[in-house]
């Protein structure tokens, strides 16, 4: 079994997604968190976090601040800066300094 390390979903085996008709509810989003990070990287090497990042940009078409980012994910900074990172490194994201303020960068 491999686990998304930006991801906190636990995936289970097949066969318990069979028996899992009784789970609690807190099993049953977690089994569907699974599959859908699983989905979306066998389908678009993407991790459920990095899309979760770049569906929050796509909100803004003018890109956003890490802060700004952070705050809607409601994440620390940390785990952003990361995430932009890779997201930067792969293609997926343009890095954008601001013209009134050098230190300032957006991202889109």
């Amino acid at each position: 079994m491999i686990l998304d390390s930006e991801t906190k979903a636990v995936e289970l085996p097949d066969d318990h997604a069979k028996s899992s008709d009784y789970a609690p509810s807190a099993d049953r989003t977690t089994l569907i968190e699974g599959e859908v990070a699983a989905g979306l990287r066998e389908r678009f090497d993407v991790t459920l976090p990095r899309f979760d990042l770049m569906a929050q940009l796509d909100k803004v078409p003018d890109g956003m601040t890490l802060s700004d980012i952070s705050k809607r994910m409601m994440v620390s900074n940390g785990n952003v800066t990361g995430l932009v990172e890779r997201l930067v490194e792969s293609g997926h994201l343009d890095r954008q300094t601001s013209d009134t303020d050098r230190r300032c960068r957006s991202y889109g």
